[in-house]
């Protein structure tokens, strides 16, 4: 009895030592910039802080009293207040745009980025450092390094959809599921939002994106009315800037040249002459009226349109609009030459897409070496990582034709996917999510059926999202990050859910490397499929054969006596 109530008092002891601890106060410290990012990782910075039990004092500004624990958010490019401040911690933050350095000395520790998005992911970091320590958080805790991105651009690929912009009531305007998107996304790390536009699901039809948004002062008849398209502009408005507040830009590519609004829309189609008056006027516009846009473009293969009437609309919509911006297309069945000639008009601004492995996702790195003649050099590089050029690239990663059911994670395949990345000086890449064609509307668990586990998709697959932009940042992430995230969602299960997960993903990315039925998501999904009949089944053909027995050359390697790897 004596030694319970030794044992009893001992463990109120220590549950009041931590309280104690916990409920010790930290001044975060949040120094001026003109980036609202800044302010937005402090905020989640902050919340962490709360959550863990912590007195938490904020303020605004430089002056730091380091008698006390204090954290001090900065942006070095924002003056040389900041750079003295990370100086005096004895930091020395990377030279990369987005890079950040966490350090002090005695009671003040220094979250410093290169720049406001660096200084963000900063706050990010120690927030998670916290959390991550569960009840031993403290202020002592909080662990000294300095990160630099891997990769410039890392981006999703989502797609406007006709029935969004049909539905009033639909995510599109739906500004609570912007928020949450985009927390994800920017808590990932991606630092881009790649929309492109528009899609029609039940047709698979892409109408031209600008007839939803815009309205032409010389061809007023074309597109939605004029208050349809003004709400609209206005959400994609709003879109933008809830995405730079959390350090996140915005690109748009309209994937047709057409006056149709879906694909039975009986619209007499324009002449050539009126559809490149036309979209130059568009060009412009959605520039000068969409201010914090930063990239615009346009696809060439399936636009309706040959090469050179985008150098005559979209170029010249470009040079005359108020500001200059990025511009980007895909190289999917275009011409080389047409491609190379629209990058060397608009120099050391234009950004050009490729698909990685066409439009599956079977092996972490390019493989398009298939002998099947379906394979069209389109669904690869090309030639366009030969020197000298004047654009950059970005690898348009089609996850949704393997990855369309299940749910997918495997960190060792997407490190070693983010590192091949940089093939051929690749700037970065654009994720194509498994749900990129469907509304991102939970519709597995609805809040009719009592089952309120979620409500959008990115909730439900969050563990995808992590991945790819956690790894894209650094390649080297330790695996405790998502071992962190699991516990939120599965407590004492975690870890055999993250096992469970990351070996079942191995699966549909193997089907597909060794049963290669063509580089389109068209061609094969693997998660619903064998793909035609027995005959069909045995003449295999393996995504890169260069590694991979096909079925005929493992069987006549294994009759003849020839070694197998």
């Amino acid at each position: 009895m004596k030694h319970l109530r030794i044992t009893v008092i001992s463990v109120l002891f220590l549950i009041a030592v931590s309280v104690a601890a916990r409920s010790a106060q930290i001044t975060v410290v949040v120094a001026p910039s003109s980036k609202p990012c800044l302010m937005h990782g402090a905020e989640k910075l902050i919340s962490k802080l709360k959550s863990a039990g912590f007195q938490v004092v904020k303020m605004e500004g430089e002056k730091i009293d380091a008698s006390k624990d204090t954290i001090a958010v900065i942006d070095i490019s924002s003056g040389a207040a900041s750079e003295k401040t990370a100086a005096d911690a004895g930091l020395n933050v990377p030279r990369k745009d987005e890079s950040y350095s966490i350090g002090g000395k005695g009671r003040l520790i220094v979250a410093a980025g290169r720049d406001a998005v660096g200084a963000m992911y900063a706050a990010y970091d120690i927030a998670e450092q916290i959390e991550m320590a569960g009840n031993g958080a403290s202020f002592s805790s909080i662990e000294p390094r300095s990160i630099s991105p891997s990769l410039e651009l890392r981006a999703v690929n989502p797609f406007f959809h006709v029935d969004a912009f049909n539905d009033p009531k639909s995510w599109y305007y739906d500004e609570e599921y912007w928020k949450s998107y985009l927390d994800e996304l920017s808590w990932d790390r991606y630092n881009l939002l790649d929309i492109h536009a528009m899609y029609e699901l039940i047709s698979t039809f892409f109408p031209n994106c600008y007839l939803y948004l815009l309205k032409s002062d010389k061809y007023p008849n074309v597109g939605v009315s004029k208050a349809q398209a003004d709400k609209n502009l206005k959400m994609f408005n709003r879109i933008i800037d809830l995405a730079d507040e959390r350090g996140i830009r915005v690109s748009l590519m309209s994937y047709h040249a057409s006056w149709r609004l879906t694909d039975s829309d009986k619209t007499k189609e324009a002449t050539e002459e009126q559809l490149v008056e036309y979209t130059s006027e568009m060009a412009r516009k959605i520039i000068d009226q969409c201010p914090k846009l930063w990239m615009m473009g346009f696809r060439i293969g399936e636009s309706g349109q040959r090469e050179d009437f985008f150098m005559k609309s979209y170029l010249a919509g470009i040079s005359d609009a108020s500001r200059k911006i990025m511009m980007f297309t895909r190289t999917w069945q275009a011409s080389p030459s047409q491609v190379l000639a629209i990058a060397d008009a608009y120099p050391n601004r234009t950004i050009i897409e490729i698909k990685y492995n066409g439009e599956q996702l079977g092996l972490p790195y390019h493989a398009m070496t298939t002998r099947r003649r379906e394979t069209a050099a389109s669904y690869t590089y090309e030639a366009y990582t030969n020197w000298p050029r004047s654009y950059k690239i970005i690898w348009q990663i089609r996850a949704n034709g393997t990855h369309r059911l299940f749910r997918w994670g495997d960190p060792e395949f997407a490190a070693r996917c983010m590192r091949t990345v940089q093939f051929g000086a690749g700037a970065g890449f654009s994720m194509e999510p498994m749900t990129s064609y469907y509304p991102p509307t939970d519709f597995f668990f609805k809040p009719e059926l009592k089952y309120n586990f979620f409500k959008w998709d990115h909730q439900r697959n969050w563990f995808w999202y992590m991945l790819w932009g956690r790894l894209a940042y650094n390649p080297d992430e330790p695996g405790a990050v998502w071992r962190n995230r699991f516990k939120e969602h599965y407590g004492a299960a975690a870890d055999d859910a993250l096992e469970t997960v990351s070996v079942m993903s191995k699966i549909v990315p193997l089907i597909y490397s060794w049963r290669c039925l063509g580089p389109d998501h068209r061609n094969m999904a693997p998660e619903y499929e064998t793909g035609g009949n027995l005959i069909d089944f045995g003449r295999n053909f393996p995504l890169d054969p260069q590694v991979i027995y096909s079925i005929d050359e493992y069987v006549n390697a294994y009759l003849t006596g020839d070694a197998l790897l």
